[in-house]
């Protein structure tokens, strides 16, 4: 079963898939609130939580400075995000034996001009995450921040804004995880493009692209390995044309120090790296 697309009916679909054991998929959503011990459900789109994790990856694997500024706002969405962000950094520092000292910043303190130089340090590059979803917010943060040597990892949906300013943006260095990128280099996706718009007369979109890895990898390995699939997901052929797959149990439960074997769901945890260079964005190496 994929779908139901809005996530408001998620969890009536969840209940009806665990209680009738029948694998469903999440094809759109992140969000998996209330999903509790319920390993017929698939995610297909990584959690926020799995977009931060990726974001610390790349960061501790790519750069020494431990000091990270981040920016966020008065709204609900950022703030859960920034607070997030705080908890996954630090905690996979402490982990690691490193130090990382972040800054946070409010971009609706009346301060914040003089709240975000007095952050920013002179003679090295900084690391500034921007905590914020919403496009004007986006924009005039980045007009702030123009100017000074800064590599700004953002939200995952950064790159469908349509009004940044694209000047900025490649001063800027910009970085962000996603799910999909349309490759202009890759052949098998262009060939796809071009046969979806021979015979639809339109290029296919994000969602139609998303869909078509999705029915594929869930058709071939239904009839490759039958009804048990959460049992077969590591034999899987993980790569799509647009899309790659690594589904893994999420969120195990714990009762009385002991892991209990039910996951509360399967997520898919593959995300790539891409950065604004040359006014487009590209795969991060």
């Amino acid at each position: 079963m994929i779908g139901p697309v809005y996530t408001k009916q998620l969890n009536v679909a969840a209940d009806f898939a665990l209680k009738h054991k029948v694998p469903m998929v999440s094809p759109l959503s992140p969000r998996v609130q209330g999903i509790v011990q319920n390993p017929y459900f698939f995610n297909a789109n990584p959690t926020t939580t799995s977009h931060f994790k990726a974001m610390y990856d790349y960061i501790s694997k790519h750069w020494t400075t431990s000091d990270i500024i981040l920016i966020t706002s008065n709204a609900d969405q950022d703030a859960n995000a920034a607070n997030e962000l705080s908890v996954i950094f630090n905690n996979a520092a402490v982990s690691e034996h490193r130090y990382i000292n972040i800054k946070k910043i409010n971009s609706e303190s009346p301060t914040f001009s003089t709240d975000l130089q007095n952050a920013l340090a002179v003679g090295r590059e900084n690391i500034v995450i921007a905590a914020i979803f919403e496009e004007k917010q986006a924009k005039s943060i980045c007009s702030k921040l123009s100017g000074n040597s800064v590599i700004l990892w953002t939200m995952p949906t950064w790159d469908s804004m349509e009004n940044l300013n694209l000047e900025i943006l490649e001063s800027l260095k910009v970085y962000q995880s996603t799910s999909f990128f349309y490759d202009e280099s890759n052949p098998e996706q262009v060939a796809f493009r071009t046969a979806y718009r021979q015979r639809y007369h339109i290029f296919p979109s994000e969602y139609a692209c998303k869909g078509y890895d999705m029915t594929h990898y869930f058709v071939d390995l239904l009839f490759k390995k039958g009804k048990n699939i959460s049992q077969n997901l590591a034999s899987a052929n993980k790569k799509g044309i647009f899309c790659d797959y690594d589904f893994v149990p999420s969120l195990l439960g714990v009762s009385n120090n002991s892991v209990i074997a039910k996951p509360d769901f399967y997520e898919n945890k593959s995300l790539k790296i891409i950065k604004f260079e040359g006014y487009e964005y590209i795969l991060a190496p």
